[in-house]
C-alpha cells in the first residue's frame, strides 16, 4: 500500500488509517476482522481508489493502533470508535465493509444508521454469538487470570509470529503471513479482549434494522465462521444479495479478482447516480 498511515484520535485511542482515492468520490470505509489489520484490504483498496474515496482503518487494539487494556473490548466500545472516527473526518453516507468481527461491527453501525449508511458489505461476518461453544466460559473470573498468565508469554509468541524462519515462510501464502505478522502486533490484552467481545455478542435482532442495500459475501469452505452465520444475515436484511465464493475465511485475499467483482457490481448501481 502506498500510502503512508495517518492517525485520527477517537475517544481516546489514536487510531490508525490509509485513505486513498479521490476526494469528492463516494466513501468506503473498511473494517477488518480479528488479529488482523487495515493491511488486509491493501488489493480491494487499490483496486477501489480510482474511483472511490477509501479508508482501511486499524480497529483499537489492532495493526498501529492503540492497544487499551482486555475490559475496553466490547461491540459497543467498538462502534463507538468507528463513529467517532467518522465523525472526526467528516465521513457520511459511508458504504461500510466489514470482515469477520468488522462485519459484527458494521451491523452495528447500519442498525442506527450512525454515520449515515449508504450500503453494506458483510464478508463472512459473525452475527448470532452462539456459532462456538467457546463463548460460553468466558467472563470477567476467567479473564482476569488467562490474560495475566498470556501477558507474561506473549512478547516471545509475537516474535515467533512476526519473525517465521525462512523455510516457513517461503511455504506459506502470502496472507497467512501477513495474518499471522498482524497477531504478533496485537497485546495479549487486545486479542484476548475483542475475541471475548465478539464471540459472546448477538446482533440477530439488529438486522431488521439494517435498510441500506446490503451484499453479503461467503467464502463456502470457511472454517473459522461458518457460512451459515452470514446467511442469517443474508436472510434477515431486506433486499440483501448473498454472492458465494469458492475461498475460506478470506476471500479479499483468496479470490481477490472473484471478490472485487462482486463488490464492483454491487457498488456501481449504488454510487453511478453521484460518480
Amino acid at each position: 500500500m502506498s500510502e503512508p498511515l495517518k492517525f485520527v484520535e477517537a475517544d481516546g485511542l489514536r487510531l490508525a488509517y490509509v485513505e486513498e482515492g479521490p476526494p469528492q468520490a463516494p466513501v468506503v470505509l473498511l473494517l477488518h476482522g480479528w488479529a488482523s489489520s487495515l493491511r488486509m484490504w491493501r488489493s480491494t483498496q487499490s483496486a477501489l481508489s480510482s474511483t472511490f474515496h477509501t479508508f482501511a482503518l486499524d480497529l483499537p487494539g489492532h495493526g498501529a493502533s492503540s492497544k487499551p487494556s482486555w475490559e475496553w473490548y466490547t461491540m459497543a466500545a467498538f462502534s463507538g470508535s468507528v463513529r467517532e472516527v467518522c465523525r472526526r473526518l467528516g465521513l457520511s453516507d459511508v458504504c461500510l465493509v466489514g470482515h469477520s468481527m468488522g462485519g459484527t461491527i458494521a451491523i452495528e453501525l447500519a442498525a442506527v444508521n450512525e454515520p449515515a449508511v449508504g450500503g453494506l458489505v458483510l464478508v463472512n461476518p459473525l452475527v448470532s454469538g452462539q456459532f462456538t461453544q467457546m463463548v460460553r466460559p468466558i467472563g470477567e473470573n476467567w479473564m482476569r487470570p488467562v490474560v495475566g498468565v498470556t501477558r507474561r508469554v506473549w512478547p516471545v509468541a509475537a516474535r515467533l509470529l512476526t519473525r517465521p524462519p525462512g523455510v516457513v515462510r517461503a511455504r506459506l501464502p502470502d496472507h497467512v503471513v501477513r495474518n499471522q505478522e498482524d497477531l504478533g502486533q496485537t497485546t495479549a490484552d487486545s486479542a484476548l479482549g475483542s475475541i471475548r467481545a465478539v464471540l459472546a455478542w448477538d446482533v440477530r435482532d439488529r438486522l431488521e434494522s439494517v435498510h441500506a442495500p446490503t451484499l453479503v459475501v461467503l467464502g463456502d469452505s470457511d472454517r473459522t465462521v461458518p457460512p451459515k452465520e452470514g446467511m442469517i444475515a443474508g436472510d434477515r436484511i431486506r433486499g440483501a444479495r448473498v454472492v458465494r465464493l469458492p475461498a475460506g475465511h478470506h476471500p479479499p485475499d483468496e479470490t481477490p479478482e472473484a471478490f472485487q467483482a462482486a463488490l464492483a457490481a454491487f457498488l456501481g448501481p449504488i454510487y453511478s447516480p453521484r460518480m
